[in-house]
């Protein structure tokens, strides 16, 4: 089972400058949970299985660093395969959560101490990353995780410092940092005796805000909006009667489609695009010969296997969108399967009033839209906290004596309790 520690020690591996082998590490873990499947979760299974079918394909022809990243990339996959496939277990993905509020905790002091002291810890190499063959600690990839990207100059109208965090991108640093914030906001049933103090909390809130803002990505801001209206949304399902709440939203919706074409978006959207107007550029660059390999796959069923690098664009084809980027590299069954299984988790969720656990579902649909969930960063362990919300929380069986007494179920992240307590306001 994966718990809180194995997720912390993905701090170890960051501080070693080893971060790069945590999902291989994950995987071996994953290994030893003699748990049997219960589940046949098919739409993971069938993207995992086109990645894997494309990936033997096309391993005669691509390099060797090319291919050791796609199987990184594979190994998030069986792990979410293995996982998906045992029961629901609400203590394993309340696990996983703290785990990963305690990463956005520990990267949010190490962000703001970097920023203390620029640039006097940018780019320092981690300590085993020092002992890599400069083959290997040259690509990019590896170097991201091997030298402390923590505060980095980059562009936008002006000069500004960023963060790339303990994932090696700023996006996945924010991105990370934005799930945090949901936990906190919305789950203090969950959290550690300690965090569910209101002022600790605020604090800590603050703390990853600053993460988040230092991020400046704009899709991690957009995406905890619209997560936390999410769950505002379902919360709101359980006080309202049903009929109101239908027509409150169907109004809502209808309001917002009416108010669409009156609002003036191009000129918005130009407005936020001329901080940076390089980011759109080379996503368009990535998009366009990506959907023209895509097009012309010989069958919908494969995809090319590895992520091709081409010259003149920043990253290689079938990166920043998770969709596409399965089309690329599995097929469009691949990409197909993996909307489907976020649609029935978003459904699973709405239907349970696992509140939080629907606004991640929400988070991580957005996010995939310009980025991609892999070996990068520790956002596809989401589908674990929300497949640990989803048990079903009827009755527990009866006691095996008389005079026993049954013991409470187990609450899903997100869902309030029969009895609200002070410490958490329902």
């Amino acid at each position: 089972m994966i718990n809180r520690r194995v997720v912390d020690s993905y701090a170890i591996f960051w501080l070693l400058g080893i971060a790069f082998l945590w999902w291989p590490f994950l995987l071996v873990v994953s290994l030893g949970d003699r748990r049997p499947a219960t589940r046949r979760p098919l739409a993971i299974l069938i993207t995992t299985a086109c990645l894997a079918v494309s990936l033997l394909l096309a391993a005669g022809n691509a390099s060797p660093s090319r291919l050791v990243g796609a199987f990184t990339n594979l190994t998030v996959w069986i792990i979410l395969c293995r996982c998906l496939s045992r029961e629901a277990n609400r203590a394993e993905g309340n696990g996983v959560a703290r785990g990963i509020l305690d990463l956005a905790l520990f990267q949010g002091i190490l962000v703001v101490g970097a920023r203390a002291v620029y640039p006097s810890l940018s780019g320092v190499t981690l300590p085993l990353a020092r002992l890599l063959p400069s083959s290997l600690a040259g690509d990019a990839n590896v170097a991201a995780f091997s030298t402390v990207r923590l505060a980095i100059p980059d562009y936008y109208d002006r000069v500004v410092i960023r963060t790339s965090g303990i994932f090696g991108n700023p996006t996945w640093a924010g991105a990370f940092a934005a799930v945090g914030i949901l936990i906190l906001l919305f789950a203090p049933g969950s959290l550690s005796p300690w965090l569910r103090r209101p002022t600790v909390r605020a604090a800590v809130v603050v703390l990853l805000g600053i993460t988040l803002y230092y991020s400046y990505a704009r899709i991690d801001v957009l995406g905890l909006l619209v997560a936390a209206v999410a769950v505002v949304a379902v919360r709101a399902k359980r006080v309202i009667h049903p009929s109101l709440w239908m027509a409150s939203a169907f109004t809502g919706v209808a309001a917002l489609v009416a108010a669409l074409p009156l609002l003036p978006l191009s000129t918005w959207f130009a407005d936020l695009n001329s901080h940076r107007e390089g980011s759109l550029v080379a996503r368009e660059d990535i998009y366009g010969p990506t959907l023209r390999a895509v097009s012309h796959a010989a069958t919908p069923l494969l995809g090319a296997g590895t992520k091709e690098r081409v010259d003149g664009l920043v990253a290689s084809l079938g990166t920043h969108s998770t969709y596409l980027g399965l089309a690329y590299r599995g097929g469009l069954l691949a990409a197909t399967a993996f909307v489907v299984l976020l649609v029935a988790l978003g459904a699973r969720t709405f239907n349970r009033d696992a509140s939080l656990a629907f606004g991640l579902v929400c988070f991580l649909a957005l996010f995939c839209i310009t980025d991609d969930i892999d070996a990068g960063h520790l956002l596809p362990l989401l589908l674990l906290v929300i497949h640990g919300s989803t048990t079903s929380a009827t009755a527990p069986p009866p006691p095996s004596s008389p005079g026993a007494r049954a013991p409470a179920p187990a609450r899903a992240l997100g869902t309030s309790p029969p009895e609200p307590r002070l410490s958490e306001p329902a």
